[in-house]
């Protein structure tokens, strides 16, 4: 049952990845620019929230389902709002028309991707090193790419 969860999650990371490049062809690269520059700064701040608070609060709990979906919601929530705030005050800034509410739950769909990061590339049997690496690369880049996305449709 695990693999086929763990095939799941690859399989929607890809689907991601290929609706970005679908995105890139409906933009300018200025427009793409600007929205993906507020879009990481927002997801940025949101990771640093979500890290600060899953330091906070996975100590209390004593089993690991609880501490799991502690670091899953807040990556989701804090990362993915902050990339959708992010890329929506960028777009905001620079006059760019588009939609609020895809722009906010692609942010939410990025980040929830961003949470699983390390467990598929892991799977994919990479080495700790790179697996971290890829996993903290991945928090802020996985919700701007889903706000940006979600903002363009």
């Amino acid at each position: 049952m695990r693999s086929s969860r763990m095939k799941s999650i690859v399989l929607a990371s890809l689907l991601v990845a290929m609706l970005a490049a679908q995105a890139r062809a409906l933009s300018s690269t200025g427009e793409m620019l600007v929205k993906l520059g507020g879009g990481l700064v927002g997801s940025l701040v949101g990771a640093a929230t979500a890290v600060a608070a899953i330091a906070e609060l996975t100590p209390q709990f004593e089993t690991r389902a609880p501490r799991v979906a502690v670091v899953v919601g807040s990556l989701t929530v804090c990362s993915g709002l902050g990339g959708g705030v992010g890329v929506l005050a960028a777009a905001r800034w620079a006059g760019f028309d588009g939609s609020v509410g895809g722009c906010l739950l692609g942010g939410l769909a990025g980040g929830f991707l961003s949470a699983f990061t390390e467990p598929i590339v892991y799977t994919l049997g990479a080495s700790e090193p790179v697996g971290e690496f890829l996993g903290f690369v991945m928090l802020p880049v996985l919700p701007t790419v889903g706000a940006t996305l979600g903002f363009s449709r």
